[in-house]
C-alpha cells in the first residue's frame, strides 16, 4: 500500500488552457480526472485514510467518475465516500 498524492497538470484544448487534477500512487498515475481540486483532494484523502492498495487505483477512479456523472444528473446523489469499501479492501 502506497501513499496517494494529487497531481496537477496544465492541458491545452482548442486554443484554451486548463488545469486538471489527477492521482498518483507508487508508480501508477492517472491524469486529467477532474477540474475540481477540492473533490480530488477528498478522493486522495479517502484513499490514504483507508490505506487502499494501489492495485485498485483504476477501479477507484472509475467509481469516482461514475459518481461525478450521477451527481450532475441527480443533486441528491450520495457522497462518493459512502461507496462500499469492501470492494476495495
Amino acid at each position: 500500500m502506497g501513499i496517494y498524492q494529487m497531481t496537477e497538470h496544465m492541458y491545452f484544448l482548442d486554443g484554451e488552457h486548463y488545469i486538471s487534477y489527477g492521482i498518483r500512487c507508487e508508480d501508477m498515475e492517472i491524469e486529467d480526472i477532474s477540474l475540481d481540486r477540492c473533490k480530488l483532494e477528498q478522493l486522495v484523502n479517502w484513499c490514504n485514510d483507508f490505506s487502499l492498495d494501489s492495485i485498485h487505483l483504476y477501479d477507484i477512479v472509475e467509481d469516482f467518475l461514475a459518481e461525478e456523472s450521477t451527481e450532475q444528473v441527480n443533486t441528491y446523489a450520495p457522497c462518493f465516500c459512502s461507496l462500499e469499501l469492501s470492494y476495495f479492501i
